[in-house]
């Protein structure tokens, strides 16, 4: 914190849609599951189209789509 200013932080280091991409990949090959919807949404811009797009590689819950 610098001062009076609050700098906001994602849970997620990921920017973009193939971030999030290499992000699941990674996850998937070493067995730690998945990520929350919400923190791909606070960290990822336009979070659900990127999502609708990879839909047909990794599960989403139906809720969801």
């Amino acid at each position: 914190m610098d001062g009076d200013k609050y700098r906001f932080k994602p849970v997620l280091n990921v920017h973009d849609r193939k971030g999030l991409l290499k992000l699941l990949s990674n996850n998937d090959a070493q067995g730690l599951g998945g990520v929350l919807v919400e923190e791909v949404e606070e960290s990822v811009p336009h979070a659900t189209k990127a999502l609708r797009v990879m839909y047909t590689e990794f599960a989403v819950p139906s809720s969801f789509v």
